[in-house]
């Protein structure tokens, strides 16, 4: 299990629904709900998916897709005030979806599509973590 994994479930985020429902019920356009997207964000880039290196053996990001895709389209849909936010949000959201597309459930298998669709995911969810900072400190 990844990091980012424990500690989502250890702090609640994994089970709870509204966190990984991707809708905007329960007032995720709140500023609660955006500080706790971009805090989960934080999380998520220090899951195994994010930080090991491609092909490494192993390597399943079933939970790190699903979790990103919740944490940024509550980031996208947010009322951040910020533009390049929500560009940099939706650019992270095209590159899951690239990456599903691809058929990548597995990235460790050493296919080079799914190396660079999963390197560009990286790229775009460590633009998003950077852009999103001043979101997490709430």
């Amino acid at each position: 299990m990844g990091v980012a994994a424990i500690v989502l479930a250890a702090s609640g985020g994994c089970g709870s629904t509204a966190a990984t429902s991707g809708t905007a019920s329960n007032g995720a356009h709140s500023p609660t709900a955006l500080t706790d997207a971009a805090r989960k964000l934080q999380w998520i880039a220090t899951d195994d998916c994010q930080t090991q290196p491609l092909g490494t053996d192993d390597l399943v990001c079933d939970r790190f897709v699903a979790e990103l895709r919740s944490a940024v389209a509550t980031i996208r849909d947010g009322e951040v005030g910020d533009r390049a936010v929500h560009d940099d949000a939706q650019a992270t959201l095209n590159a899951v979806d690239d990456l599903d597309r691809a058929g990548c459930d597995d990235p460790s298998a050493g296919s080079p599509l799914c190396a660079s669709r999963l390197s560009n995911l990286r790229a775009a969810l460590q633009r998003l973590v950077v852009r999103t900072r001043g979101l997490a400190t709430g």
